[in-house]
């Protein structure tokens, strides 16, 4: 397999070996953003096209998922600016290849795949993209977790501090009380004993896997 290339995608058996292995991660719970991680170690791909491959579409599909989401957000909802899947292709290759992304088709793919933007892009990336692009991308508010509104309205209870401890391919949320108790709130569960709030997840929302 080519770094870089699923030109990988014509070889023969590649679409099995794949899809067996988009199976065999999502029966064990594995989310689209550790399967695209995954795809991305084995068969060095660019998280574009990682992401795509974690949802298992061809890059005519996922154009076409991307123009039908653009007409839904009415951004393009005339069609004017259809995305085509040889630029979509050249999309998730650059910058090896000339045509770069621009933050609205950033964007928008994040949205077809149910991730942040800033999960699209590697460190190539990061040194390519005028900083004005990544400054946008930054700034934009983050895609939603499953437990946003539940750990908002905890910290505006008052008196309690938010800390995201980074664990790789986990989500882990704490919000310690002044009382600093050792309550503990499982992933799912309705109320919060004591001081401290954990919640624990596989990721979703605007987390990505590194």
């Amino acid at each position: 397999m080519t770094a870089g290339h699923v030109a990988g995608t014509r070889q023969k058996g590649f679409k099995a070996e794949l899809d067996g292995l988009r199976e065999r991660m999502g029966d064990r719970g594995f989310s689209h953003h550790e399967i695209a991680a995954e795809i991305g170690r084995r068969y060095r791909v660019r998280p574009r096209e990682g992401y795509r491959l974690a949802w298992g579409w061809s890059l005519e599909k996922a154009a076409g998922r991307f123009n039908d989401y653009a007409a839904g957000q009415e951004t393009d909802a005339e069609g004017r600016a259809s995305l085509t899947a040889s630029r979509l292709s050249e999309f998730e290759h650059w910058p090896q290849t000339a045509r770069k992304p621009s933050v609205y088709a950033l964007v928008m793919l994040a949205g077809i795949y149910q991730a942040d933007a800033l999960c699209l892009l590697d460190f190539a990336d990061h040194e390519s993209l005028p900083q004005q692009d990544l400054l946008v991308l930054r700034r934009r508010p983050q895609a939603e977790t499953p437990y946003g509104e539940k750990v908002v309205a905890l910290t505006e209870a008052g008196g309690l501090l938010l800390s995201l401890p980074y664990v790789p391919g986990r989500l882990v949320i704490e919000v310690s009380g002044p009382a600093g108790d050792a309550a503990v709130l499982a992933a799912g569960a309705d109320e919060v004993a004591g001081g401290r709030l954990r919640l624990v997840s596989g990721m979703g929302g605007a987390d990505c896997a590194r």
